[in-house]
């Protein structure tokens, strides 16, 4: 950051900038007060290159209390468009530390009734899940304004791993808002409507149509995700392919229908979200190719939320062929595209299909591939994680474990060996099972016997001990998918 200006009144410091790469300007102004300090002592301040410094100087006594009060207060261009020095100026004159104690005060008092959840005979799981209720609002609560154009990221505020970036794990956590926060939810896919135009050129240089969101999503909507990733057992640099978890767009599908399906915001839903809707489905009409062998279609070039897998052995192009959780999602949007379109007037679905440029033979080409998307099952019911998957061999996890205890990163584990996990049957996360983590059962297997597959009984058991035998649980929170 660079800083461009310093200010200084009575009781109060500011201090004015603008960030390097972004451009954003800000102004920090903080008031310093005390009870404690007599007319004739002044708060000295202390100009600096790139900052300004406050200091009182009083005599004190032993066992006495002295009371100091700081507020503080920023404001960017990001929101304010009017004169920054004034605005925060205005909200220090009306602050005090009283006011603010009282304000938060009211405002968890109201949101432990609104969200709290409480758990019976289990003190750990009663702490963990109040402790993830208030991240999970510290981390968005000022998005529900509508007065900043972001989400949420994929560690909160209190992580700093991913450099702030939004990914699928909006997934994880909307529904929470929808039920909670229902306008808070909606500002959150606001933020992924206001960069549908970058989605739309990210399919079209990668030779799509429609729109293709990234895998990590930061101020334009462009991709951010590296293309290469520290192997902390080797210190290496090995390639990630990751950014072609193209699945990324059909979570926000899913976050759409959640919203609407929790809230029933037709308004919403015809404004914005159906053109969202056919954007994606057109990215995935043009992502998918029919062979005429075998009367499927196949969706080639992803990678799935199991993210060990980046590629087939030995293969130079990257990416998997009929990953199950982006086929079965797929399918899913497609016939909820068709049942949503019902929850609207067609004069707001012709808006929304013009704004897509979905074209009306385009609506058949759904309803052909959502009956024809190809899957790879065996004669009990385990579902490939990807095309070929089942011709991979299996690893020793016992023997890992005890040679290196921790095994959770498998891949650079494997990579530290001269290995790749792109040649195992071994998963950092839930994949083929993600779809039963989105919805119900029943549900998911009317989409995979609509695809024209017949599970047999017992068939989810088979998956779920089948997949756990090679689940390395990398991503520990995301243990749940394999346990719901």
């Amino acid at each position: 950051m660079q800083t461009l200006g310093i200010e200084s009144q009575t009781d109060a410091v500011y201090l004015s900038g603008q960030t390097k790469t972004s451009k954003i300007d800000y102004t920090i102004g903080a008031k310093l007060t005390s009870p404690d300090l007599g007319s004739d002592q002044v708060i000295q301040v202390n100009n600096q290159p790139q900052g300004v410094q406050q200091t009182v100087s009083l005599a004190v006594q032993a066992g006495k209390t002295y009371t100091f009060d700081k507020s503080v207060v920023i404001a960017t261009s990001n929101v304010q468009n009017d004169d920054l020095i004034q605005h925060v100026n205005t909200e220090l004159t009306q602050t005090s530390f009283d006011d603010t104690v009282k304000t938060s005060r009211d405002y968890w008092h109201q949101a432990w009734q609104d969200a709290d959840i409480k758990i019976r005979g289990d003190i750990t799981s009663q702490r963990l899940t109040r402790v993830n209720i208030f991240h999970s609002l510290v981390s968005a609560a000022a998005i529900e304004s509508g007065q900043l154009d972001a989400s949420v990221g994929a560690r909160g505020l209190h992580g700093e791993a991913y450099r702030g970036h939004v990914f699928w794990d909006e997934m994880f956590i909307l529904p929470f808002y929808a039920l909670h926060r229902p306008e808070l939810a909606k500002q959150l896919l606001l933020y992924r409507y206001r960069r549908l135009p970058a989605a739309r050129a990210n399919a079209k240089a990668a030779g799509f149509a429609g729109a293709m969101y990234p895998w990590q999503s930061a101020q334009y909507g462009d991709e951010q995700a590296q293309i290469t990733h520290l192997n902390p057992i080797t210190d290496t640099w090995d390639p990630d392919n990751s950014r072609l978890q193209r699945h990324v767009s059909l979570d926000i599908a899913y976050n759409i229908w959640v919203y609407y399906h929790d809230t029933k915001d037709k308004q919403f839903l015809a404004d914005y979200g159906m053109e969202m809707l056919l954007s994606i489905a057109e990215f995935w009409l043009s992502k998918a190719t029919y062979d005429d062998q075998t009367g499927r279609y196949s969706i080639s070039g992803v990678m799935g939320p199991d993210e060990f897998h980046e590629n087939y052995p030995n293969s130079k192009t990257p990416g998997l062929k009929n990953n199950a959780y982006t086929n079965i999602m797929v399918a899913w949007l497609f016939q909820t595209i068709d049942h949503l379109r019902t929850k609207i007037t067609n004069e707001a679905y012709q808006k929304a299909a013009n704004a897509a440029d979905f074209k009306p033979e385009l609506a058949t080409k759904m309803t052909d591939i959502s009956h024809k998307l190809a899957l790879e099952i065996n004669q009990s019911g385990i579902i490939a994680q990807f095309e070929g998957y089942f011709k991979l061999p299996t690893l020793d996890f016992r023997a890992y474990r005890q040679k290196y205890g921790d095994i959770a990163r498998m891949d650079r584990i494997l990579k530290a060996e001269d290995k790749t996990p792109d040649a195992y049957q071994v998963a950092k996360q839930a994949d083929a099972l993600m779809a039963f983590y989105n919805f119900d059962v029943s549900a998911v297997q009317k989409i995979i016997t609509d695809l024209g597959y017949q599970l047999p009984k017992e068939y989810l058991t088979h998956n779920i001990q089948y997949y756990l035998e090679r689940t390395t649980h990398g991503s520990p929170y995301r243990e749940l998918s394999m346990r719901s």
